[in-house]
């Protein structure tokens, strides 16, 4: 649940919960979709820093890193960018990095996330798109984003870890 408008937005159990506190709504529970951002990460993942204060990395998968610039889209089916804009002069405790980094979303405390990019060009399903020859990518139905690490490190100051998004062919195995 957020404030923001996001594509591919669900309806959860906790929605629905919510709603059904408000005692204006009673809802059908067969009808709530499966969420797992930040699913299984813990009480800590609301209670606690998005962005490691020693580290400088973010503290759980869901987040990005000012160093960051193309990952995976909440769903896997979409490359995302790092929602972040520098020496934006955020509020004081929310500028993680020290260095005014402000995510594009005003709702998330200034927790950075991969958004989805705009246009087709990062679709995984679209085989029009041009795969990157070293990545090896694929683009057509079923391909997802995956995190890789297997391109070289062109930041070569940068205290983050080297992963890059790249579309590959994906089917579940049951």
């Amino acid at each position: 649940m957020t404030a923001s408008d996001i594509p591919d937005s669900r309806i959860s159990e906790f929605t629905l919960g919510l709603m059904e506190a408000t005692g204006w709504y009673a809802p059908d529970y067969t009808m709530a979709e499966p969420i797992s951002w930040g699913a299984n990460q813990g009480c800590g993942f609301i209670t606690s820093s998005c962005i490691n204060p020693v580290t400088k990395y973010p503290a759980f998968s869901e987040f990005c890193g000012p160093a960051e610039n193309l990952g995976c889209y909440w769903g896997s089916k979409y490359k995302g960018y790092c929602g972040y804009v520098l020496n934006a002069a955020p509020a004081h405790p929310y500028d993680y990095w020290d260095n005014f980094t402000k995510s594009s979303d005003i709702f998330s405390n200034n927790c950075p996330y991969f958004h989805q990019s705009m246009g087709s060009m990062y679709d995984c399903e679209n085989p029009a798109n041009q795969a990157n020859p070293i990545l090896q990518e694929v683009y057509m139905p079923g391909s997802r984003c995956f995190e890789v690490t297997l391109a070289k490190n062109t930041l070569k100051s940068s205290a983050y870890p080297t992963t890059q998004a790249a579309c590959y062919q994906y089917k579940v195995r049951i």
